[in-house]
């Protein structure tokens, strides 16, 4: 593969997953995820987001192609404190299934939280393929706001119109 020293360790990644047919010796083997890459270089596992650079990868170098044999991956869920915990799960796995897992350890109810994965809130139905989470992403999970709307007693109807008359004189 040809890069420059600014690419990505995930661009490599991509690339050898679109291009895999032409890496294998047999020439038909299917495409291997980039959550089942592990990409090494000096007998050290180089880090997604950084670039060949940074990695200390520099000119003519082979870098070794690790092959993780099942589908299961690492994320992490930070909560509403900031903490953030690992979850095994398969890009298969629907956002409802991961949610089960968090209520099991956060205790938490399902319904009174909702994620959020790049900026996007995840729905029950969909796979987490489908919002692109890979191997150490990092999802957010946001308390729902509990309560009612406003206030319709009386009293406080009152008060509000005794404000307004007193702030307009």
């Amino acid at each position: 593969i040809n890069a420059n020293p600014f690419t990505k360790v995930a661009t490599i990644k991509q690339t050898v997953q679109q291009h895999w047919c032409n890496f294998s010796p047999s020439r038909q083997s299917p495409p291997v995820p980039v959550h089942q890459q592990r990409l090494m270089f000096n007998n050290t596992i180089l880090n997604d987001s950084e670039t060949l650079l940074e990695s200390g990868i520099l000119d003519n170098v082979t870098i070794t192609l690790l092959v993780t044999s099942n589908d299961k991956m690492d994320i992490f869920v930070r909560n509403s404190d900031g903490r953030s915990r690992t979850y095994q799960v398969q890009p298969t796995d629907t956002v409802l299934s991961l949610k089960k897992k968090i209520e099991a350890v956060e205790r938490i109810h399902s319904n009174q939280y909702y994620l959020v994965f790049g900026g996007r809130t995840l729905e029950d139905k969909y796979t987490l393929q489908h919002y692109n989470i890979k191997e150490h992403s990092h999802i957010d999970m946001n308390l729902r706001l509990r309560g009612g709307g406003i206030c319709q007693s009386k009293e406080a109807n009152v008060s509000l119109c005794e404000m307004t008359r007193f702030y307009q004189n």
